[in-house]
Formats: structure tokens, sequence, C-alpha cells
């Protein structure tokens, strides 16, 4: 099967959990036997060159759209095209779709079905079936919780923010319906995905998992252990609000409890200059870090204090894979049934967060959380299970 995967303008040089399921996805397509290329939005804030990268990593041709970021356009084809083109997201897939040259391309390549990564591509799914080609919507988000979630207490007063959250329902609902089949992350909403159409939902976890998958991971006589925290890019809300309540909250009181016990390391781009300055003796700010797999193998202990953010979060469920004993917020459960003192450990409050970490001086306990996280990783995060899962979403991806 020729397959066309079709993304957001998300390929930047610090990978987050989106690019790197984009291509996990990509490898298990080529491990079935399919053929692959990707078509991608492109913005001036990604890099060319990491495009280029793709196309030789994966060996698979590589195609982008520029949009036209004109407000002017987006108001006219919101007003005489779709109100769903408010969202500037779905706006750049609008206009991808009239473009001559993706038109002639697909013409050209002939896809027996089309990925779509993130449910703003409605405009794409519409298109793609109207063409008859066969559809796979991948979804990472519930779109409008996931926008709310982001916004300040303010920004959820402001009567646009509340239009631009039912724009975002609105193009999430049409994008599953129109679909021919969807392969969801497990987060809360699936069972409205399954209202909205009752056939061909899959859940499917995270493609990257498998790649992360390591043994029980254990440095035993450390005296002093390192904690780490992982954010790919502080931009995103939900990653800066887990970095300063640990920076701000947690460390600062597990230090005072255990001042040379621990060393916490926050990981991940454009950390803000307030929040960096904070990051003085035990607690050090990393930045990138280029080589993770080198930094990890020195680490001892993953912290994960989100608090928002419904979806199956990657860096907390790479943590679990590589099996780290780990600390996470009832959030960051994903959707999984992770029992709390088994595989992870679960705090609601700061207090319960330090006293956790220092809970996890005892090497034994370490030792029963690493094991646990990593039967766990085995049993749910398999490459053979992922790639029966993407087969059935390609099979029944036929326009209904």
């Amino acid at each position: 099967m020729k397959v066309l995967i079709a993304t957001p303008a998300c390929h930047g040089k610090n990978i987050g959990a989106v690019q790197k399921d984009i291509y996990g996805t990509i490898k298990l397509l080529k491990e079935l036997g399919h053929t692959v290329a990707l078509y991608t939005i492109k913005s001036h804030h990604r890099d060319a060159s990491v495009l280029e990268w793709v196309s030789k990593e994966y060996g698979i041709p590589v195609r982008f759209f520029e949009p036209d970021p004109s407000l002017l356009l987006r108001l006219r084809d919101t007003l005489f095209r779709s109100p769903l083109f408010f969202d500037g997201a779905s706006h750049v897939f609008g206009q991808m779709v009239r473009d001559r040259t993706f038109n002639d391309y697909v013409e050209s390549y002939a896809p027996d079905a089309i990925i779509s990564f993130i449910s703003d591509s409605w405009p794409l799914i519409a298109w793609a079936r109207a063409e008859g080609i066969h559809t796979v919507l991948r979804s990472h988000n519930f779109e409008s919780s996931f926008l709310w979630e982001a916004l300040s207490t303010a920004g959820k007063w402001n009567p646009i923010n509340w239009f631009r959250c039912a724009v975002k329902y609105g193009a999430e609902k049409r994008a599953v319906c129109l679909a021919g089949a969807v392969g969801t992350l497990p987060f809360v909403q699936v069972s409205t995905y399954r209202k909205w159409k009752p056939k061909n939902i899959a859940v499917l976890t995270l493609t990257f998992l498998p790649e992360s998958l390591r043994g029980a991971h254990l440095n035993s006589d450390k005296k002093k252990l390192d904690v780490f925290y992982l954010g790919a890019n502080y931009s995103v809300i939900f990653h800066l609000r887990g970095a300063k309540k640990l920076i701000e909250e947690i460390a600062p009181q597990v230090l005072q409890n255990a001042l040379n016990d621990f060393t916490f390391h926050i990981c991940g781009a454009k950390l803000p200059d307030e929040l960096v300055k904070k990051c003085i003796g035990n607690i050090v700010y990393e930045g990138y870090v280029p080589d993770l797999e080198a930094f990890l193998s020195k680490m001892d202990i993953g912290v994960f204090p989100v608090e928002t953010g419904k979806t199956m979060k990657g860096k907390v469920f790479e943590t679990l894979a590589r099996a780290f004993p780990m600390i996470i917020s009832p959030n960051c459960l994903g959707g999984y049934q992770l029992v709390d003192g088994k595989e992870v450990l679960v705090a609601h409050t700061t207090a319960q967060f330090a006293e956790n970490i220092l809970k996890l001086r005892d090497p034994e306990i370490r030792k029963k959380l690493a094991e646990g996280a990593h039967e766990f990783g085995r049993k749910n995060f398999g490459k053979e299970a992922l790639l029966s899962v993407l087969a059935k979403l390609l099979s029944s991806s036929k326009i209904s």
C-alpha cells in the first residue's frame, strides 16, 4: 500500500512527542511493507534542514506546503467557506488542499491511504474523502480541551477564547466523523469519539515507545541521586507549569531536608529567564540535551509534576518505558491503569512529591518501581501490538 503522511508544522530541531510519534509511525509502516511519503506544512519557525534529515533518515520523499499567513485571507475563508477556518491551524490545511502543486503531487503519487496527524486537518480529510482516498486520523489530543486547559484564568474569561474552543470542538468532530478510521491516544474523551463514530476507533499508543523499552534502570551504589524532568520545549504551557512547580516548590522543599542527597536536572529548550535564574546549586538547568541516551544513563529518578493536559504525555511514558523509578501527578496516567507503589509513585501535592522523592533514597523501593515499570512497558508498548493496531487501522480506513 502507498501511504501519504500529512502533518502540521511540527518538524523542529528539539524533537518532541508528536514528532517522535510521526517518525515512529513511518518506521512501523515500512516494517509492514508499505511505501511512505510525507507532506507537511512549512513554517518559518521550522528548520528546512530537519525535513532534509527526515528524508534521508527514513528514506522517504518529503514535500511541504507554505501557507499564506494573511489574516484577510483567513477572514474571507471563515466568512465564505467555513466558520471553522477561524482557527488558523485548520485554515492552513484548507489552503493546502486548494493548492495546485499539492493536488498534482497527490495525483502523481497516487496514495492508497492518507494518515493525517491532528484533527485540525479536517479539510484534508474531507478533500481525500471526496477524491475517494482512504483516510486515517491520528489524534494526540482532544483539541478543544487541550486549548482550554492551556489558557490562563484571565484567558478563560475572554469570549473570543470561548469561540476558539467551540471551533476546535467542531473541527475535531468533523475530522473524526469524516475519517475512515481513527487511531487515538488513550485520553479521557475517547468515549466521545466513539459516540461520534461508533466504528473504526482504535487506541494506538505512542509509536516510538517500543524503541524506548529498556530493562530496569538502577544505579544502586550511588550516594547522591540525580532527579530529572524532561520537557522538549517550554513554549508548551504544560511542560512549563511542571518545570515551574519543580523549580520553585518541590526541589527547594526536598533540598531543605536532604541537601546532599539529590541533584535536580531540568531538561528542555526555552525555559524562561526568570526560572533559569532560580536553577542554582543542586538545581541545574540542562537546556536542550542533544544526546539523551548518554544523559539518561547517569540519571536515577524521573519526576513529572504536570497537573494539566488530559492526554498521554510522551516524556512521562518514554521515562516509564525506560524503566526508571518515577513520581507523577494523577494527570500523567494517560488513561492507563498504573498502580501507585508498583509501577510509579503518584503524588497530588507539593508535599507528596517531596515526600516520595525522599522515599526513593531507599534502593529497594527504586528497584521495585523500576522492575514494575519494565514489566508494564513490556506488556503495553511492544512493537507487535502496535503493528497489529496500525495494520487494522489501514484495513478499516475504507470510506463508508
